[in-house]
């Protein structure tokens, strides 16, 4: 079938009634009319279907030029059913909503615009430029047709747009300035994203400054941002605000790769020729040609240069006071003057992101298009995006990584792309990332992620070398006492050596919220330097970092929950690798250590795979004392992730091996807890809690009384109904956390206090109260409190009958649960949200999500206490008043299937209209 080409005579269109789309093509694929306007399409193809129909608005297409337009070499029935598809998702689009006016006409055979319905931005273009209104036409072009489109004849007709603008630019226009003397800067041809931020500050500095570094580790993308904002400085961009490019104007700006350089004499010689000067006496040359202009002259690839690099930078600058320096770097010169502008990846998409927005990320957008280069029909669904998240997050938003990783979509699913660089080999991205075929020694474009990184590793000196060695077995980014601890070595030493990594671009160092500079390795780099780490040597840095969280801990902890969780990652791997190396009691003195975190901050579930670790080390643990404070950590952590037979035998260990009046106390409160919750509480449990008070009280200390006291009130609400008789105990255990010096643990005996009052009928001063701890706890991270005090708010508000209210509540409670991972907080929110369900008209997920919780609970956790199973009662009574018996044991008994992230998905989204 024959194609028909793109550069056709374009109609004219019948001038626009009032109601007309505008179609913008140039620069982005945007359609307005009026107030509305539609950014984000349904489909690829329902793009290119207007932009075709929009760029010869006066014809009728036949339907099989279409086909053959969208989908090359698919099989007519196929196409015209795909074409079928396509044009009814247009039609909706443009055909509805206020005063809908028909746009297309379709019949059997053809489709068309209908006249004065839709005006288009290329079409503009092309009527102005034949008109001979260059200036109207320049100002109309806003970019490159259809960006991001790959068709090939929108790859056409994008080449025609863009010569014929270039050919517009380049007449010569009687008020323009006076030429700028340039050198052509290299061509791109990929689009660009996240430049805006980093391009405006670099053109700021090139301004200001005369010698500029972008620094950063290769494959960030350091030259294409050079480039850009050299390009910026020759004309303004789309991304360049007009006060980034202040007054400063360089007469000629030259681009110089250095990427075949090895020493300052070739440098020279290459700068010579880029600027056409004799190669006799290069700098003599350089001086004649720059002296009377203020230049630029960008200078790629500078770290190439070995030897006295920085004395031709210093002669050029001397020799040229016009001049400014440009120069991409993995190494920072040193040198007095130097302004370092550090790149890193691009920014990452926080994880809970929503689909419609997280596709605007930058590191995500570079990938789906660089995906469209090598699959042109890859468009992500909404169940694609985390996939895609983990992805660039892996990648660390590196752009030559995240391109690499694109162009493996060829042959396969972003879920299997993402197994496969999380494959338990040695190296997975190295071995995954890289360009078969390619000679890594030309020229062009880095041709693998691994010889990128080695020739910055080839560079170091020994003991550079060693301490990024030592790096790789630090899980987390670290403070400079853990590197100096894992490599050794005194801190003032470990500091030198990490800031010569960081020169070396091998090393990020990013300042956390609490003041902390932390330094991490790219992935990449982190394979690459373990490879060559002798299993001896990695065990002994292993062992180090082990000894130092043991000795640290404690006082890591006491910072607070909040800015310990930037070591958690330090002390899951500690415990997991003391395991894995046969070191059960070294596991079970990391956790120890630092085990306040868990079972009195209560912040963050401990992952599996720590916990199952740490279920050997208990096993292997001689020392009972130890044993014991292992054990009653363990019952928490096995209790709130839903392991409630584990925790139980757990809690009765460490009661059994407990050493001293502390841990009995500690022991016994656990082992009350665990029996509550699981439903096995009996009333001899009373006299255990009585004994943990008078223990705690012995102890000393305050903590394990303040824990006993808080014990006891949980079994006088949920045990012995008694609200008033607790609060006593309740602010008997607030004032000696106050004393404590801890307001954090203050305020959650305030909360348990403001829920009693809800029991005593109290419940607007419950309700105020339990509002004010919630946003307390969230101004302060206190991410259990906060959804605590949401769960009691909830259920306040279903007493007070304000259901709304209580069901933004529970919400509140779940997504902060699930944040942390936390099952306990999850499944507690989930058991409530049908309460408020049932009374808001929405019965039939009321009823499938109480069939989930309460099925879940007795399974992870036992009997449901007596308060809570009076209150689920009453739901359940109401669901059958509304649906009737059949129907909701029929859907309760299907909610019973759904999995826990299923139901935490219900849950947040709200009920459904309709029903299932």
């Amino acid at each position: 079938m024959p194609k028909h080409s793109a550069s056709a005579p374009v109609d004219s269109p019948t001038s626009p009634g009032p109601w007309a789309w505008q179609l913008r093509l140039l620069g982005a694929v945007e359609a307005r009319r009026g107030e509305r306007q539609i950014t984000h399409w349904p489909s690829r193809a329902a793009v290119v279907l207007l932009a075709r129909l929009a760029m010869a608005p006066a014809r009728a297409h036949a339907r099989e030029e279409l086909v053959e337009l969208l989908w090359p070499g698919a099989a007519l029935d196929v196409g015209r059913n795909r074409l079928r598809q396509a044009l009814s998702t247009l039609k909706h689009q443009l055909e509805t909503g206020d005063s809908p006016q028909p746009v297309i006409q379709a019949d059997r055979s053809t489709i068309r615009l209908l006249p004065g319905r839709l005006t288009c931005d290329a079409l503009d273009f092309e009527q102005l430029s034949r008109s001979g209104a260059t200036a109207a036409a320049l100002e109309r072009y806003g970019g490159e047709l259809m960006p991001g489109f790959y068709d090939e004849w929108v790859l056409e007709a994008r080449a025609r747009l863009a010569m014929q603008f270039e050919r517009l630019e380049a007449r010569p226009s009687p008020t323009a300035p006076s030429p700028v003397l340039i050198n052509a800067l290299p061509c791109t041809w990929t689009r660009l994203f996240g430049i805006e931020h980093s391009a405006t500050r670099l053109l700021a500095l090139v301004r200001q400054e005369r010698l500029v570094t972008v620094l950063g580790p290769g494959g960030c993308g350091k030259t294409r941002l050079a480039i850009e904002a050299a390009r910026a400085l020759q004309a303004p961009a789309d991304w360049a605000p007009e006060s980034s490019l202040g007054n400063t104007r360089f007469v000629r700006i030259v681009f110089v790769s250095l990427a075949n350089c090895v020493d300052t004499p070739q440098a020279l010689d290459t700068i010579a020729k880029a600027l056409n000067v004799s190669a006799r006496d290069p700098l003599q040359g350089l001086k004649s040609a720059l002296a009377d202009h203020a230049s630029l002259l960008v200078l790629d690839n500078f770290e190439q240069l070995t030897g006295s690099s920085g004395g031709l930078v210093m002669a050029l600058l001397e020799a040229l006071p016009q001049l400014h320096l440009l120069l991409t770097s993995r190494r920072r010169l040193g040198l007095d003057g130097e302004q370092a502008f550090v790149l890193g990846g691009l920014p990452l998409p926080a994880v809970e992101t929503p689909a419609q927005q997280v596709a605007l990320n930058p590191a995500l957008a570079l990938f789906v298009d660089r995906a469209r280069a090598v699959r042109p029909d890859f468009q992500p669904a909404d169940r694609d995006w985390p996939t895609l998240s983990a992805l660039v997050r892996l990648l660390d938003g590196m752009p030559l990584a995240l391109e690499l990783a694109a162009s493996r979509l060829r042959g396969c699913t972003p879920a299997e792309l993402l197994q496969r660089l999380q494959a338990s080999t040695a190296t997975p991205l190295l071995d995954l990332l890289s360009r078969a075929g390619d000679d890594p020694s030309g020229p062009g474009h880095h041709a693998s992620l691994r010889h990128v990184m080695q020739w910055s590793w080839q560079q170091l000196k020994p003991p550079q070398a060693a301490l990024l060695q030592t790096m790789t077995v630090l899980a987390a980014p670290a403070r400079f006492e853990t590197v100096a601890a894992a490599a050794g070595m005194p801190l003032a030493r470990a500091q030198d050596l990490l800031q010569d990594l960081i020169d070396a671009s091998l090393v990020q160092a990013r300042e956390d919220r609490h003041g902390v500079t932390r330094h991490s390795l790219l992935q990449p780099v982190r394979e690459l330097v373990a490879e060559a780490f002798a299993a001896v040597q990695a065990a002994a840095a292993r062992s180090r970092v082990q000894a130092w969280l043991i000795e640290r801990g404690p006082a890591l902890v006491l910072a607070g929950p909040v800015a310990f969780e930037a070591d958690l990652g330090h002390v899951h791997a500690g415990i997991t690798s003391a395991v894995a190396d046969g070191q059960l009691v070294t596991a079970a003195r990391i956790a120890v250590a630092v085990k306040r975190y868990w079972t009195i901050d209560a912040q963050e579930a401990m992952p599996l795979l720590v916990m199952q670790a740490l279920d050997r080390a208990a096993a292997g643990t001689p020392d009972r004392c130890l044993h014991s404070e292992l054990c009653e950590l363990l019952a928490y952590v096995r209790m709130v992730s839903g392991f409630g037979r584990e925790a139980l035998r757990h809690a009765e260990q460490a009661r059994d091996c407990a050493c001293d009046d502390r841990q009995r106390s500690l022991a016994l409160s656990r082992l009350v807890w665990t029996h509550l919750l699981t439903g096995k509480y009996e009333p001899a449990d009373d006299e255990l809690m009585e004994q943990a008070v008078a223990l705690g009280r012995q102890s000393g200390g305050g903590v394990a009384e303040a824990v006993a006291l808080r014990m006891q009130m949980m079994v006088g609400v949920n045990v012995h109904l008694d609200f008033s008789g607790v609060e006593p105990k309740l602010v008997q255990a607030q004032r000696l956390w106050e004393q404590l010096g801890d307001p954090r643990n203050a305020r959650r005996r305030a909360l348990d206090r403001a829920t009693c009052w809800a029991w005593t009928g109290r419940n607007a001063d419950a309700a105020t109260a339990l509002a004010l701890c919630e946003t307390e706890a969230l101004q302060d991270d206190d991410i259990q409190t906060a959804a605590t005090s949401a769960w009691q708010l909830g259920r306040v508000m279903i007493r007070r009958r304000r259901w709304a209210d209580a069901d933004a509540a529970f919400k509140r409670c779940l997504r902060l649960g699930w944040q942390r991972s936390n099952a306990y907080l999850q499944i507690s929110a989930l058991l409530h949200l049908p309460d408020a369900w049932v009374m808001l008209g929405h019965a039939d997920d009321a009823a499938r999500l109480q069939g989930f919780a309460t099925a879940y609970w007795q399974t992870h956790y036992g009997t449901i206490n007596r308060i809570q199973a009076g209150e689920l009662r009453r739901t359940r009574r109401l669901v059958r008043l509304a649906l009737g018996g059949a129907r909701a044991e029929a859907l309760r008994v299907g909610g019973c299937g759904l999995s826990l992230a299923d139901a935490t998905s219900l849950g947040l989204a709200g009920p459904q209209p309709g029903g299932p």
